[in-house]
């Protein structure tokens, strides 16, 4: 971090003034807030305690945050606690805290005091291309943190230059620079998809014609000015949610080959379950936003002069509608009410039939066992087939073994989970040893290396799946930090977003009848909640039991509410503290009878003297 912005920093605290500073990553705004810590002589006990009781077993990153805040300086990124964070803003609009160190996340939605902003630098790492310049909207964004009205009469954005030319450069291109235009995100297809099955779920759109009535009003279809293209992907969309029986289609159809189309890949649906390969290509794509502004810029030079939609052009007279009736299926009905992408619906639906059809082999074994007992004893078999080309395939049939580990990574392989946990270089050969460990459980077969893409998406999933494992084993967040490099802050979103995909494959796993299913979830549920093991469970149903003092009455013997009758109040007190075990005795069941002051029997007290 430049030297500058430090001296700049101290210069606005020492003016009586707050600054923000942007910082292109979590570890730069981290490193810049302690520097400017080191040079401050204020002193905020208060809220260095705060930090450390906002985290139930505060962490290398909760530790450094306080030790920052005690002298009035923060910082604030995602990998912080919610409650953090709040702290955070909530005592830099009182004062308390006087600089935040901060990424571009706190650029927008919130008026902060801020008479200074004070920006290190305006290119980013753009993966390939290198360091490459922010949009000039995300520039206007972090400058308007500084002066807002109801705080300031005026405002400092103060950009660091590394030098003359760039100083030139960062003139033109953000203080002259008109902003981007806004494009429509709607053409990507996992927001379209999702968004589609809704609106027939709802009964919004029932038919082609109400579908394009509905669409070509949409700021997309203004910008993209091309309905029959806009058509075609539609048209794409409702295939697919036809294919995986979300939706059903019918009436006449105008084009037959096209209904041909779709009752072939209909068959081949059936017949064979979606690859991961089919699964990330299909449910990544979209079209590129360098595409959809060539589209737009094209389409605006041809019609200037005319409407953006001629909606008369789908009407019966020139170009017949399709006349077929679109309908939501009652799994389809659910998978809106989840919000829940299409795709992942059709992922879990795909585990889920394995899982059924794995049980119901088990049950099969189990009955032919006297007939055949080599081949019961066998973990798979392989079928070898050759296609037309020659190629040699194999089908290979596991006797899947279903764990909590087996729905962990099932909802680690889902676009909901993202960004998942990157296999870096370093742990590549453990991540795939603790794979290789667990191959018996995955419900998924392991992808080929080959494909780079989708096996390292597919590690990617066994890492973050692996992170969930040792959170339900009862590992602390600085344990994670340290293993998984993964932040208090993130640790509670993948949980959440977790629990919700874990709840939403207990709904779709009760349509599908699969009762022993739902059990598991919804028990694993419960450990990922609590981030428990299983064996505490029982114990957990007590109110204000959690993780660790149910850790310490299992260690004391006490492991379910039998137990808990059986131990005296004053051995109970001794383990969770006097007023916590008169509570929970009272949740068993028990009275707990009061004896006041001088009124005990047994031993006098010192009041009878």
């Amino acid at each position: 971090m430049p030297e500058e912005i430090i001296s700049l920093a101290i210069e606005t605290i020492k003016m009586g003034k707050q600054a923000i500073v942007f910082a292109p990553t979590r570890s730069s705004a981290e490193k810049t807030a302690e520097e400017i810590s080191k040079l401050t002589a204020l002193m905020e006990i208060e809220l260095e305690n705060g930090v450390l009781k906002a985290a139930s077993s505060p962490t290398r990153q909760c530790r450094r945050l306080s030790h920052c805040v005690r002298k009035g300086i923060a910082f604030h990124h995602a990998g912080l606690l919610a409650k953090q964070r709040d702290l955070i803003e909530d005592n830099f609009k009182s004062g308390k805290i006087k600089i935040i160190c901060c990424t571009p996340t706190l650029s927008a939605g919130l008026s902060m005091p801020a008479y200074r902003v004070l920006i290190s630098s305006l290119k980013r790492f753009s993966g390939s291309w290198g360091m490459d310049w922010i949009p000039v909207l995300e520039y206007l964004q972090m400058a308007g943190r500084a002066g807002r009205p109801e705080y300031e009469k005026e405002g400092q954005s103060i950009v660091i230059a590394k030098s003359e030319k760039e100083k030139g450069e960062i003139y033109e291109r953000y203080v002259c620079g008109e902003p981007e235009e806004i494009y429509s995100k709607l053409a990507a297809e996992p927001i379209l998809r999702t968004h589609l099955l809704s609106l027939i779920s709802s009964g919004i759109i029932s038919d082609h014609k109400t579908m394009l009535d509905f669409f070509s009003e949409t700021f997309w279809a203004k910008q993209f000015k091309d309905m029959d293209k806009l058509k075609e992907i539609l048209e794409r969309m409702l295939i697919f949610l036809e294919e995986v029986e979300l939706i059903n289609i019918s009436g006449n159809r105008s084009n037959k080959s096209q209904q041909n189309s779709r009752e072939k890949e209909k068959i081949k649906t059936n017949q064979k379950k979606i690859s991961y390969t089919e699964f990330f290509k299909a449910a990544t794509s979209w079209s590129s936003e360098e595409n959809v502004l060539e589209n737009v810029l094209d389409n605006v030079n041809k019609s200037k002069n005319k409407e953006l939609v001629d909606e008369k052009k789908y009407e019966n007279g020139d170009k017949k509608i399709d006349e077929d009736k679109s309908q939501a299926t009652t799994l389809g009905k659910r998978v809106a009410e989840l919000y829940l992408d299409p795709y992942t619906a059709r992922h879990i639906l795909d585990c889920l039939k394995t899982i059924s059809e794995s049980k119901n082999n088990d049950r099969n074994n189990d009955s032919d066992n006297d007939k055949n007992n080599d081949k019961n004893n066998e973990n798979y078999r392989v079928e070898i087939k050759s296609n037309k080309s020659g190629e040699i395939k194999s089908n290979k049939f596991l006797e899947i073994k279903i764990n909590p580990f087996s729905y962990l990574q099932m909802v680690s392989h889902t676009l909901e989970l993202r960004p998942l946990l990157r296999v870096k270089a370093r742990d590549g050969e453990k991540i795939q040893e603790e794979m290789l460990k667990r191959i018996d459980y995955l419900i998924e077969e392991e992808p080929s290396q080959f494909d780079s893409d989708e096996y390292g998406e597919f590690m990617n999933s066994i890492k973050t799946a692996l992170f969930f494992e040792e959170w339900i084993d009862e590992k602390d967040e600085d344990f994670l930090l340290e293993t998984f490099d993964i932040t208090p802050g993130e640790i509670r979103v993948k949980l959440e977003t977790a629990d919700w995909l874990l709840y939403a494959t207990e709904e779709l796993a009760k349509l599908q009848g699969q009762r022993d299913v739902v059990s598991e979830v919804a028990r694993l549920r419960f450990r990922l909640q609590e981030g428990v093991r299983e064996e505490l469970l029982a114990l957990l149903k007590l109110r204000g039991i959690g993780r660790v003092r149910g850790r310490r009455l299992f260690k004391a013997g006490i492991k379910d509410l039998g137990d808990i009758k059986k131990i005296d109040l004053t051995s109970l007190s001794q383990i969770l503290g006097k007023a916590l075990a008169e509570d929970v005795k009272k949740q068993v069941g028990e009275e707990v009878v009061e004896v006041s002051a001088g009124k005990r029997t047994g031993q006098l007290s010192i009041d009878k003297f």
